[in-house]
């Protein structure tokens, strides 16, 4: 079966947990961070991608705003 690609849903959201603990060794820091953004004013769910592989999620990619303060300026950035 063909990898496919594709934005994240809300039903996604055990299995894109499971991927970052696994992926971060077994600590759930990172997946909690990815919980936090979703929650967030900086959650841009068109830029939460999932990676699945015969219907298992095996890869996510989150791409959020943030602000950042450069010599009393704000600019508005992506991370991922």
């Amino acid at each position: 079966m063909p990898l496919i690609i594709r934005t994240e849903t809300n039903q996604d959201f055990n299995q894109v947990r499971d991927v970052h603990v696994e992926a971060f060794g077994h600590r759930e820091d990172e997946a909690n961070l990815v919980d936090r953004v979703r929650n967030s004013m900086f959650f841009i769910p068109e830029l939460s991608i999932v990676a699945e592989l015969d219907k298992e999620i095996v890869g996510h990619l989150l791409i959020s705003k943030a602000v950042v303060v450069d010599h009393l300026v704000t600019h508005e950035v992506l991370l991922h």
